[in-house]
């Protein structure tokens, strides 16, 4: 709220600054020339300062807030006990170094018992096991690569690499990993699962969306890399089917580490990427190569060969299926609500009107949603900041759909779309206790 407020005020002073220019302008103009000229000049302005000196040193100084803030521990989490986690007493990483974010991660999850439970409820015969939670600290290492070779050190540690799915996640700007992304895999798994990850920045997404947008990509190439390459040396029969996935900043930094789809499919066994920023280069390519005749919120490409987009969720399980005729692995599932701001957020809104604008809407984009020039760019600005707290199914909250997207990332033997849509069910649970 506070940043909403703080944003409003910069637009209204923008405003302000806009009308004096139009004023001193209109000595030599006509005053709808004037006008025009001068909101132009101002929202260039205003772009050029938000990625320049004046960010840095507003950077500067949230860093220093933000890490402070980085020492302290959410109410309830505690240090685990269980081997399989990072921060237990058999870990190598010392639970003082993971930061807020990633002792939350490390102490919380699916017990063995719900595991068991879900697997009973839905009628999977299986051995559960106590799912594997690997995590590094940003101040374990003195750069992003030592980082990543600490986050190695654990999967080694745990044994991770017996496990039968392993995900490379890539967080966001404060160290977490959405906790319905994981307790999904999980449950989909039966805790037969390793999830890594590891802390790039103390700052909140917000500030890198703004003014740094190269670190979450070198955490998302580090990771990966070290990841990969350790996963390599082992005997293609005998290693874990090897995923990778991030939501919104993260989302952004995974998909950092790929050049192309084709590279995507060559080096990984699958991907699902969530809210994904609209700065992102993969997925504008991506979207821009469609098929022609689909809209921009929910992309076919390649009649749905490797890549599928899912929206609004289907009752009956079935949206990602449905999508052309074969669904060639590994699969790429990419996440996104027509109403989510931080996927159409762009300083293209400036000047330009979006195809999702010009297409046929999303079902939860008001139909007196138009497109302004300057105006509906700082409308979007603001959204980012409120889209997180939107009903699940909305905005930037996927908390249910994880269900669908890791069972078509990594589907386990035998899994049904009953048992996705049972899967829906405790996750929404989760969402409403």
């Amino acid at each position: 709220l506070v940043l909403a407020l703080t944003l409003l005020v910069i637009a209204r002073g923008l405003r302000v600054v806009a009308r004096r220019l139009a004023a001193l302008i209109g000595r030599w103009l006509p005053a709808v020339v004037s006008r025009l000229l001068a909101v132009a000049v101002v929202a260039v302005a205003a772009t050029f300062v938000l990625n320049g000196a004046v960010v840095q040193i507003g950077k500067a100084t949230l860093e220093r807030t933000f890490s402070a803030l980085d020492d302290e521990t959410f109410a309830g989490n505690e240090q685990p006990t269980a081997s399989e986690r990072s921060g237990s007493p058999a870990s190598l990483s010392a639970w003082d170094s993971l930061g807020r974010e990633g002792r939350r991660f490390v102490s919380t999850g699916p017990t063995v018992a719900q595991l068991e439970a879900f697997d009973e409820s839905i009628g999977l015969d299986r051995t559960v096991q106590e799912p594997i939670r690997v995590y590094a600290g940003r101040t374990s290492a003195s750069d992003l690569t030592g980082v990543a070779a600490n986050v190695v050190a654990e999967l080694d540690r745990t044994d991770a690499w017996d496990r039968s799915t392993l995900v490379v996640t890539t967080t966001t700007g404060t160290g977490w990993v959405d906790p319905s992304s994981a307790r999904a895999l999980e449950l989909l798994w039966g805790g037969d699962t390793a999830i890594a990850a590891m802390q790039y920045s103390y700052l909140p997404s917000w500030v890198s969306f703004v003014g740094d947008r190269t670190t979450p990509g070198e955490a998302g190439v580090a990771l990966l890399d070290a990841v990969r390459t350790r996963w390599l040396e082992l005997p293609a029969d005998h290693r874990p089917q090897l995923y990778v996935y991030g939501i919104s900043l993260g989302s952004f930094g995974s998909q950092s580490a790929f050049s192309s789809l084709d590279d995507v499919l060559a080096r990984t066994d699958g991907a699902l990427w969530v809210g994904t920023p609209g700065f992102t280069t993969l997925w504008s390519t991506l979207t821009a190569e469609r098929d022609a005749g689909s809209p921009q919120i929910l992309p076919v490409l390649d009649d749905g060969a490797h890549v599928r987009w899912a929206g609004v969720l289907d009752a009956d399980g079935t949206e990602l299926e449905t999508v052309g005729t074969s669904w060639d692995g590994p699969h790429v599932v990419y996440l996104q609500h027509a109403s989510d701001g931080v996927v159409w957020w762009s300083p293209d809104l400036l000047f330009s009107k979006p195809d999702w604008l010009r297409e046929p809407r999303g079902a939860d984009v008001l139909p007196e949603v138009t497109w302004t020039p300057i105006v509906s760019f700082w409308q979007l600005t603001i959204d980012l900041f409120v889209a997180g707290g939107a009903p699940y199914g909305h905005g930037h909250n996927y908390a249910v759909e994880y269900a669908d997207g890791w069972a078509a990332v990594a589907t386990p033997d035998g899994w049904t779309n009953d048992d996705t849509l049972a899967l829906r069910a405790v996750l929404a649970a989760r969402v409403a206790a």
